[in-house]
């Protein structure tokens, strides 16, 4: 209560306990006093208001300068600290810290230098790194063997890993092997125990351990293959260069194979042809 308010309730009550305020009926003297209060009162909750305006403006002040000087640096310094090198990783970590596409850069070695991969921890567990993803055809696969080599495509879209990159890790650590490949309306996964590629002096050769499960072990007949591209022709054809008519690189026996090239041509072929087609690896526990 103000000070100016208690004088006037006081002054009031002298005058009518005096009886020098007689002249005032009590009705009178009673709206004085009601109206003194009420303008007093809202002239306290007033200034309250003001008061309480400015000191919640500085104390959002206090807190956002808190939270750039202090708390953003400490998160970003976190999230630089925990952010996973490998895609297993990604299944003991906050996934709000870290927003989709889930891509990881592999630290490397002395002898290579690390590179980016996109995971998959929804398949079958999670840890996967894609190497292979063909969903909208929007990628030209009909690559040299360079491209290959080295890797095309946005992780956002239809992509390949790259020939060394699947060798680098396949060659440090043992590795599973999974292909997707939804066919004729169903979807059709084969798992294999075990995959390498060899180096490039040796043709990024397919080497397969056997299937997990049930399932058609499409890819057996071109195990031991090299890799082939439209400009280096490694399939066991003597007529023509198989990856050249597929229009993809792949791993290839000869032109009439039963194995599906999942890199080559995209267009329907006799009603048979895969369209979404997709790759995983993943370390060996």
């Amino acid at each position: 209560m103000s000070w100016s308010l208690c004088v006037t309730l006081v002054l009031h009550w002298a005058l009518l306990t005096s009886g020098q305020g007689e002249n005032l009926s009590y009705n009178m003297s009673k709206k004085i006093i009601d109206d003194a209060f009420e303008k007093y009162s809202k002239a306290i909750m007033n200034n309250f208001s003001l008061i309480m305006k400015s000191l919640d403006k500085k104390i959002k002040e206090k807190i956002f300068a808190f939270t750039e000087e202090i708390l953003q640096p400490f998160k970003a310094n976190f999230k630089a600290k925990v952010k996973p090198t490998r895609c297993e990783e990604y299944m003991y970590v906050d996934r709000d810290l870290f927003k989709p596409p889930y891509v990881v850069i592999d630290p490397g070695q002395e002898t290579y230098p690390g590179f980016r991969h996109l995971c998959d921890f929804h398949t079958d567990h999670g840890g996967w790194i894609v190497i292979l993803r063909r969903a909208t055809g929007n990628t030209n696969f009909d690559r040299s063997w360079d491209d290959y080599k080295n890797g095309f495509g946005p992780f956002e879209d239809d992509f390949w890993l790259g020939n060394e990159k699947i060798h680098r890790v396949t060659s440090r650590w043992p590795h599973e092997l999974l292909v997707k490949i939804p066919f004729q309306g169903t979807s059709a996964t084969v798992h294999y125990y075990r995959l390498d590629i060899s180096d490039e002096k040796d043709g990024y050769r397919l080497k397969l351990g056997p299937i997990k499960g049930t399932g058609t072990d499409f890819l057996r007949s071109v195990n031991g293959q090299k890799f082939s591209t439209k400009d280096r022709d490694n399939d066991n054809s003597a007529q023509e260069n198989c990856a050249k008519k597929d229009k993809g690189g792949w791993w290839l026996a000869d032109c009439n194979s039963d194995t599906k090239n999942l890199n080559g041509n995209w267009e329907v072929d006799n009603n048979n042809h895969v369209n979404l087609r997709e790759m995983m690896i993943r370390r060996k526990t």
